[in-house]
């Protein structure tokens, strides 16, 4: 019997391997053909179904998102974490609504939620409350022509705010982001039951620890290499101080004396297929 070509590819980097089980499940409830490829150091201990590939890499994160892109088949590409769970059909709603609403240069995400709230138009800015600051999607689908030809990951990334560029750079080649509000996915440790009372703490204690210092809980690799690494080197791609702005070059918005320009500052560094699998190209990093 020929083996069917997948018509998404749903790939990411990763490492955990005890929510993978879950995650193929939510997915399965689609009635159209996908494939799901995650790259990561560590081996699952149990049978992988046929339309599931583990791809073995000790390379840095962002590194083994690129890998497992390069290995998809699908027309499309969704990219995403390895700890969420999707809503039924998530993938079905997607390509539908993407056929109806987008060309080949856009992309589209459902909702994303975390702790059971679904996040804001604000949660997905790249400067949260900031008019006319880029939304950009979380768990982007767009055409696989489209992520190779923009370059896909940009070999100086470590963990994370790779796919953020990569949205900018989507949006700077004409494209265009959509939500839809009708398919979902969540943060598996964010599903587990509380009390009202843990609910609210949590939510004190993760805001307090983000607007003092920073630090995003739960999300290792935000808190390894987002604020020291990932994040200033996201800046430093799409911003500049406004006082060197001439009248004429165009931005988005502008924060704390700082523009987002409309068109990135700097070449895309792809990584190298020599050697993607062994060594971390560029910066290198390693999962916690």
């Amino acid at each position: 019997m020929t083996e069917k070509t997948p018509v998404i590819s749903v790939i990411a980097s990763g490492i955990n391997v005890k929510f993978w089980k879950q995650l193929h499940e939510s997915l399965s409830k689609n009635e159209i053909d996908f494939e799901i490829i995650i790259t990561g150091h560590i081996k699952p201990r149990f049978k992988l179904p046929p339309n599931f590939k583990h791809i073995y890499s000790e390379t840095k994160p962002a590194q083994c998102a690129e890998i497992s892109a390069r290995n998809a088949s699908g027309e499309f590409v969704m990219q995403i974490g390895d700890d969420v769970l999707f809503s039924p059909n998530h993938l079905d709603i997607l390509l539908e609504f993407y056929n109806e609403n987008c060309t080949d240069k856009d992309c589209i995400s459902g909702i994303f939620k975390r702790n059971g709230s679904a996040f804001s138009i604000e949660d997905y800015k790249f400067w949260p409350g900031v008019k006319d600051s880029p939304v950009l999607p979380v768990c982007i689908l767009l055409k696989t022509s489209l992520w190779r030809s923009l370059g896909g990951c940009d070999r100086r990334f470590i963990g994370v705010f790779w796919n953020i560029d990569l949205v900018l750079r989507l949006l700077a080649n004409g494209g265009k982001t959509y939500l839809c509000n009708t398919c979902s996915c969540e943060e598996i440790f964010s599903k587990k039951k509380a009390s009202i009372f843990e609910i609210y703490f949590n939510k004190i204690i993760v805001k307090l620890k983000y607007h003092l210092f920073g630090i995003r809980i739960g999300d290792g690799l935000y808190q390894e290499y987002g604020i020291q690494h990932d994040r200033p080197l996201l800046d430093s791609f799409w911003t500049k101080p406004t006082k060197d702005l001439f009248n004429t070059e165009e931005f988005y918005a502008s924060k704390d004396g700082y523009t987002h320009l409309v068109k990135r500052k700097t070449a895309v560094e792809p990584f190298d297929n020599k050697d993607i699998l062994n060594l971390s190209q560029s910066h290198k990093g390693r999962w916690k």
